[in-house]
């Protein structure tokens, strides 16, 4: 009886680990269930990893660094979606970086593609919840409280944070790898 209480513990304080987060003092972050963090982040693998059937948001924020890879890579114009101006301290000052939400079905499928296309380059994509140091970042870059379901893709030369929704639809994403080598220049 007593291996079976402290292995239980010992599953709770794993369980509870793998799932807790520090969050940096001053920083407002609004934590999700547990239930609402799985089925986000399930849809999100299904999406981006197992090429779903599920269709993508009907309209997604894609923040200025993202935004402007897409553009330097000819993948989108710049007129698509509408434009979203975002303020973004860089090295001691304020700057104004152009974002945009794109919102038709042929674009959003046509980023879906892109991401998918990003993933099975390489094997070493995961999806994980913000370390400390990038919900700084993030928390430095909108302009609203950090709200969960919140993840990392995570792969070489990619670090894309993406918020969902309570139903997992995506609904922003930018490129902090890309935010950490503007600000080191």
């Amino acid at each position: 009886m007593k291996r079976f209480f402290f292995f239980s513990l010992f599953m709770i304080l794993q369980l509870t680990m793998a799932y807790s987060q520090d969050i940096p003092d001053g920083i407002r972050y609004i934590p999700a269930e547990d239930s609402i963090n799985t089925a986000a982040l399930d849809k999100l693998r299904n999406l981006l990893f197992l090429k779903s059937s599920d269709d993508i948001s009907k309209a997604i924020a894609c923040g200025p660094f993202f935004w402007q890879e897409l553009l330097d890579n000819s993948i989108f114009s710049p007129e698509t979606g509408i434009a979203m101006e975002c303020y973004i301290p860089l090295k001691g000052e304020l700057h104004k970086l152009e974002g945009r939400v794109i919102r038709w079905e042929k674009e959003t499928k046509k980023l879906l593609t892109l991401l998918r296309n990003i993933i099975s380059s390489s094997e070493d994509f995961t999806i994980r919840k913000l370390k400390p140091d990038e919900i700084k970042i993030y928390w430095m870059m909108i302009a609203y409280d950090i709200e969960e379901p919140v993840f990392v893709l995570d792969g070489p030369g990619l670090r894309l944070v993406i918020e969902c929704t309570e139903t997992g639809e995506i609904m922003f994403m930018d490129n902090y790898y890309r935010f950490l080598k503007h600000s080191e220049d």
